[in-house]
């Protein structure tokens, strides 16, 4: 149980120009980002079947746009989303109880760069890490170029991850987007 290993070797940018340089914090550039969040049980049937349903799991879709106007393509490699929650699930007996990053199964659902340039839809595991942390989910990005007006995007519905812990257990708050900020 736990977090899934990335199958795929990650993809390498072609751009030059990186949101995030090694050593720097905050991002070079400003991408508007737009996440939401849901849950099995709030998603209508028309997105997700009965089976769907059966484990308790939480949802995360979205873009993020490339905007900067005259600043070209720019690589993603290094920028990092997190996901903050607490580490809190709901027991059978309805009790509050504390998990570890370890009893949660993280899923890349979805992804893909669309806009004026041709799309890049490959296997998520190849443009995106994601990890469960003690602050939450972190999805960090590798070898994606995000060329001006094109925008990431989940996959299916616009669903990027899905995030259940191992024993089907309601988690006891909903993940909370954070802003970009640059892998250490």
């Amino acid at each position: 149980p736990g977090v899934q290993a990335a199958s795929l070797p990650p993809r390498e940018c072609a751009s030059a120009q990186r949101i995030c340089s090694p050593g720097v914090p905050a991002p070079a550039l400003t991408l508007t980002q737009q996440f939401e969040t849901f849950d099995s049980e709030s998603l209508p049937p028309s997105v997700l079947s009965a089976s769907g349903r059966s484990v308790y799991q939480q949802y995360v879709g979205g873009t993020v746009i490339n905007q900067a106007r005259g600043a070209g393509s720019v690589c993603l490699e290094g920028a990092t989303f997190l996901f903050t929650t607490p580490l809190s699930v709901v027991d059978a007996a309805g009790q509050t109880v504390q998990a570890a990053p370890s009893d949660f199964v993280v899923e890349c659902v979805g992804m893909k760069v669309a806009g004026p340039e041709p799309d890049l839809d490959v296997e998520c595991e190849q443009m995106v890490a994601l990890e469960m942390t003690e602050a939450g989910v972190s999805m960090s990005f590798h070898g994606v170029d995000l060329c001006e007006g094109c925008w990431l995007v989940g996959g299916g519905n616009g669903i990027m991850f899905s995030v259940e812990h191992v024993g089907g257990l309601r988690m006891a708050a909903a993940l909370q987007p954070q802003p970009l900020a640059c892998s250490p």
